[in-house]
């Protein structure tokens, strides 16, 4: 459940990121410098969106694959109770 708060957080934050870095690129004219600039700003926003994204999905799958190996370890772990409870009730 931890785990699962942390992941929202970071996910809240993620998108936050990207929303709030949308508003850096300005046109600040018409010449062709300040529009290449522009264009340069925007294609630097969209590449670290990517990345950041692509970020974003190797850790939840990290975060899921370590989720998944708990989740088999807990239901081993309950099986054996399970397992050791009959075993007892039978020996009563």
């Amino acid at each position: 459940m931890k785990r699962l708060k942390i992941l929202v957080v970071l996910s809240f934050t993620f998108l936050i990121l990207i929303k709030a870095q949308a508003n850096e690129c300005i046109l600040e004219g018409d010449s062709a410098f300040q529009i290449n600039k522009y264009n340069q700003c925007m294609a630097m926003q969209i590449d670290n969106s990517r990345n950041r994204y692509q970020m974003e999905i190797n850790f939840l799958n990290d975060e899921l694959k370590k989720l998944r190996n708990e989740n088999q370890f807990l239901k081993q772990k309950l099986s054996e109770i399970k397992e050791n409870l009959k075993n007892l009730f039978l020996n009563l």
